[in-house]
């Protein structure tokens, strides 16, 4: 047997007492016997063909239906054994089998690039006779009669550019193919070809051993088959449309020496850095030909892995390809950061537009992601951060003020970081530019010349800008009152890029006010944001559903409102709780986590100020890491008010100065707005800290002479009651309601305490609210009957399946 092949022998199904039969498939091949001097081995085609061969073994041994019938269709028959070759063309997998028969050696690096670079030349021919075969294959097939040999001939020279004049070709009548089942579908190995490289790329091109890929392709496309359209199982693994844009873009990924050169001239003019090199130091032909060695460098030194994720995020974005750009940004970008870039920079965008054509709308959102990962992981410079600015103005400007709405498409996750790197970077700098005494001379002198750059005024009007271009305020007013949100959309706010930026633009602004220490507009902002929506749009990123919590609390507990920033914060961290283990691999699992740490501090800050019953989830976890500190708290005096600023100053967000500093005064002291919101915080705190300390001596009376209390207390009564009048008006509070605006409420009493003063008698009655052991009780109930239901119904089926096995015997004697 000259050639290769696989048939499937016995296929697997269910059989009738719920096991499988086992699948057995056969592979047969013919490959070049060994000699004497050496072994068997195996050319890279015959190794395609083997790999090749073992796709249609596992799409075989796979399967899992219910039926042996469910073959799969013609069309999809070879998509599996193409999908397994896309492996034997990537270095990293040679790499694990291919070795040297004498040294043992792995195939080297270099080998390996030129293999893949043999891969490009021809392609093109080779593609099309494929195309010509699918073209002559179906005219045979659906045509009427011609002759067979001048037809052949004829499609050859137009499709194949192959000119066999009036040859008689004797393969006009020998493609065995189209006449062994494949009748008419020949061009069905062109369709593989495009989806098998389209979910190659998508999933395996940045990590081709993922096991998540590799688990949802054994999930979604080889264990259900034929038992349900193939095109459906495609579109699950991918989690769209197929594409041909992998395939047709395929044989580009090979970067070699001369291609980049094309490319070079490009990046040479917009990027190169000239600035430093005086006038006739160089000539231009000499400049230019420098320019191109270092741009060629500095390509050459991206790893293979990270060219491939760039190609394939660049393609992603050009197709609107969200679903992958999700994965892409949220997965793939992570781990190379990790793998490549723990304690360096992404390549310069320099050399990246080399790859990508000088795509300028890409290169703005490399370069956002290129700052963002310096900010995160280095130090960045006084210059990084003006260039971010830059960029970050750049951006913007392309969005806001184009002619009508762009076409461009961005996972929300994405859009939402923007928004929020763009806040960070902006306090970042306030920060940075306050501490005039570490800056030098240049430094002071390159701020002083560029205050436009990070100007307060700026940041917000690139926020309102968005809110305003999307009319999101608009929508969410129209979506509240049931009118048409459509309409009060228009043009720009109907595209998911507006609606989405202008919507973290609000949630953007509740932070810049809080930062800026402006509490009342903060929440003002939030005036048309349904909180209790629990499909809101603020739900779809996790990041930006805790950034709206933590503010709010935070600003309702500066405001004084205890009770509120209690309950928005038990809110918020009981969710967290509770989906902890759905974020555990996502990229903002670290920053929850962080936010939540801080929110349980601030808890506890203000269940101490205010003691209120909580979630007994969110206390166990309060108690377990703040319960030293809340008894502090709880007991008052100067140790209360220690702890209370040691927890504050952990937890509170960063405020910043919104106006620059004197630069004609270096050296003074900057003025530190964390220690300014702290004092605040701590004279509005001084007169709480009175109410849970009266609170724990008057719950053990229901009569008391204000001497008798003020002896205890170590007071004057005179002071005590005076302490009294303030517990009396502190533990009335406004408290929200749950409409739209959160500065609203009603006057309600928020704690279970309550007591009159008569003269020098004090009488106190406490209100014990019982706890709710009803929904305990019915929640548990119903565990306990879904368990029993499950236990009867295995009872049932396992009594079923003894009655068959003693009718059987029976039914085979008659």
């Amino acid at each position: 047997y000259q050639e290769i092949a696989v048939w499937p022998i016995r296929p697997g199904f269910e059989r009738e007492d719920g096991s499988r039969e086992t699948p057995v498939s056969a592979l047969v091949a013919s490959f070049p016997e060994p000699t004497a001097a050496v072994p068997h081995l195996l050319s890279h085609n015959s190794a395609i063909s083997l790999v090749q061969a073992l796709g249609h073994i596992f799409q075989n041994l796979c399967a899992k239906s219910k039926w042996a019938c469910c073959k799969l269709p013609r069309d999809y028959m070879t998509i599996s054994a193409q999908m397994f070759t896309q492996w034997m063309w990537q270095p990293a997998a040679l790499r694990t089998f291919a070795r040297h028969y004498q040294t043992n050696e792995p195939i080297p690096e270099e080998l390996c690039a030129r293999l893949a670079a043999a891969r490009a030349p021809g392609s093109a021919l080779k593609e099309l006779r494929q195309v010509f075969r699918g073209l002559y294959d179906i005219d045979i097939h659906t045509n009427g009669n011609f002759d067979v040999r001048s037809h052949y001939n004829e499609v050859a020279a137009r499709v194949a550019l192959v000119n066999n004049g009036d040859a008689d070709v004797g393969k006009a009548a020998t493609l065995a193919h189209l006449m062994e089942g494949y009748s008419g579908l020949y061009a069905s190995f062109m369709l593989a070809a495009m989806a098998s490289s389209d979910m190659f790329e998508s999933r395996f091109a940045t990590d081709i051993a993922s096991p998540r890929a590799g688990a949802d392709f054994r999930a979604e496309v080889l264990q259900p088959g034929g038992s349900r359209d193939p095109a459906t199982s495609i579109e699950r693994f991918l989690g769209r449309q197929p594409t041909s844009q992998a395939f047709l873009t395929m044989y580009q990924d090979n970067f070699e020496d001369e291609e980049f050169v094309g490319n070079i001239d490009v990046v040479a003019d917009s990027y190169a850095n000239v600035a430093g090199i005086e006038e006739g130091e160089y000539d231009d032909d000499e400049l230019l030909q420098q320019q191109q060695q270092q741009a060629q460098a500095g390509v050459q030194a991206i790893p293979e892995q990270v060219r491939r994720f760039l190609g394939h995020l660049y393609r992603n974005l050009l197709s609107s390809n969200v679903s992958d750009l999700s994965y892409n940004y949220e997965n793939q970008f992570v781990r190379l950061s990790e793998k490549y870039y723990a304690k360096a920079s992404w390549p310069d965008p320099m050399f990246v537009a080399a790859l990508v054509g000088d795509d300028g709308i890409f290169l703005t959102l490399y370069r956002e992601l290129y700052y963002r990962h310096i900010y995160s992981r280095l130090h960045p410079s006084l210059e990084t951060r003006f260039r971010s600015f830059e960029n970050y103005c750049d951006l913007f400007n392309y969005i806001l003020n184009s002619d009508g709405p762009l076409e461009l498409e961005l996972p929300n996750q994405w859009l939402w970081d923007i928004v929020d790197e763009f806040i960070y970077q902006f306090q970042s700098f306030c920060t940075h530019r306050s501490r005039l005494n570490k800056r030098t001379a240049e430094e002071v002198e390159l701020l002083k010349a560029n205050p436009q750059v990070w100007n307060t005024y700026s940041v917000l009007n690139v926020l309102y800008s968005l809110i305003q271009k999307s009319n999101i305020n608009q929508q969410l007013l129209a979506s509240q009152q049931g009118d048409d949100v459509v309409e009060a959309a228009g043009q720009f706010g109907s595209r998911a890029l507006y609606k989405m930026l202008g919507y973290f633009s609000i949630i953007g602004l509740v932070r810049v006010h809080c930062m800026l220490g402006d509490y009342t507009l903060a929440l003002q902002t939030l005036e048309n944001i349904d909180l209790n929506n629990n499909r809101g749009l603020f739900t779809r990123v996790t990041a930006c559903h805790v950034t709206v919590y933590y503010y709010v609390g935070f600003a309702y507990l500066m405001l004084g409102r205890y009770a509120d920033a209690t309950q928005a914060f038990v809110h918020i961290l009981t969710f967290v709780a509770r989906t902890k283990h759905y974020h555990q691999r996502a990229a903002q699992f670290d920053a929850v986590n962080k936010k939540a740490e801080q929110m349980y501090a601030l808890l506890a800050i203000a269940v101490s100020l205010c003691p209120t019953r909580v979630d007994e989830l969110i206390h166990a976890s309060l108690r377990e890491k703040y319960g030293d500190q809340q008894h502090k708290m709880q007991r008052g005096g100067d140790e209360a008010l220690e702890v209370l600023s040691e927890l504050y100053l952990f937890a509170c967000p960063k405020f910043i100065m919104p106006n620059p500093p004197s630069y004609d005064e270096p050296e003074a002291v900057p003025v530190e707005p964390q220690e300014y919101q702290l004092k605040i915080f701590q004279r509005e705190a001084k007169l709480q800290l009175i109410v849970p300390t009266l609170r724990s001596f008057l719950k053990l009376y229901t009569t008391m002479s204000l001497d008798q209390l003020a002896t205890v207390l170590d007071v004057e009564a005179d002071e005590l009651r005076n302490q009294l009048m303030v517990y009396k008006q502190r533990y009335r509070q406004v408290k929200w309601t749950g409409n739209a605006d959160l500065l609203a409420g009603e006057v309600v009493p928020t704690t279970d305490l309550d007591f009159a003063l008569q003269q020098d008698m004090i009488f106190i009655a406490e209100s014990r609210v019982g706890r709710r052991y009803a929904d305990w009780f019915i929640r548990n109930t119903n565990k306990m009957q879904d368990l029993i239901n499950t236990m009867e119904s295995r009872q049932k089926n396992l009594l079923a399946s003894a009655g068959k096995a003693e009718e059987a015997p029976v039914e085979a004697k008659a």
